[in-house]
Order: structure tokens, then C-alpha cells, then sequence
């Protein structure tokens, strides 16, 4: 899995490429890591390039978000397909996780509502 890192305002967005899985995992930790170190508001994590994930890579989502919500952080995920769309709501995870169509509009979300940690909802 590749990850791809763009910042705005003080929002970081890690675009993700690739398969999420048993074999990188740790890539999705330390890049979340690497944001958490920075101090950043909130993340997004888009999905669109998503083409498979996995019950570790499910896992890895669930930690980070845990790890983010602990530290008063925000965590959204954008743009995931109608396969993982599947599996989120049949697990329900699609209630654990605030879920956008797409970054614009977790970007707008936050913007709007001039979110700077955790204090978000659906």
C-alpha cells in the first residue's frame, strides 16, 4: 500500500493506494503515527483507492480511530467503495466510523463547522 500525504489548513488527508491488509498494516500505523506527531486537528483518510481490505486492515482502522478519539483528535474516512461500503455495514462498523463520500466534503465538514478535534458528529 502506498500513502500519499496532503495537508490543509490543519487538517491532514492520507490518500491510500493499494490493498489494506495483513502485509502493510504497519504502513497505515506510521503514517498515522507520523500525523499524530505533528499535532495535526483531524484526518481523513481517503479510501478512494482502496481495492481491498482485509479483517487486520480493519483492525488498523479501528486503532487508529480509537488511538485519534482518545487523544481528542479527529478521524473521518472518505470515499470508500461499495465493497468495503459492504463489509462496514455488515460488521457495523459503518456507525463506528464518520464516513464521507469523498475529501471535499470531510474537508467541508470540518471547515464548516470549524472543527479542531474530536467534537464531531454524523
Amino acid at each position: 500500500m502506498e500513502v500519499k500525504y496532503r495537508k490543509y489548513k490543519n487538517y491532514y488527508i492520507l490518500d491510500l493506494i493499494g490493498e489494506l491488509d495483513l502485509y502493510n498494516t504497519s504502513t497505515l500505523f506510521d503514517a498515522i503515527d507520523n500525523v499524530s506527531k505533528r499535532n495535526m486537528d483531524s484526518l481523513i483518510l481517503n479510501m478512494s483507492n482502496i481495492s481491498y481490505i482485509d479483517s487486520s486492515g480493519i483492525g488498523a482502522l479501528i486503532k487508529g480511530h480509537t488511538e485519534r478519539k482518545a487523544a481528542g483528535k479527529g478521524f473521518i474516512i472518505s470515499g470508500i467503495s461499495e465493497s468495503i461500503n459492504q463489509v462496514f455495514t455488515l460488521s457495523g462498523l459503518i456507525h463506528f466510523f464518520v464516513i464521507e463520500d469523498n475529501v471535499s466534503d470531510a474537508l467541508q465538514k470540518l471547515v464548516k463547522n470549524n472543527i479542531r478535534g474530536w467534537n464531531y458528529g454524523k
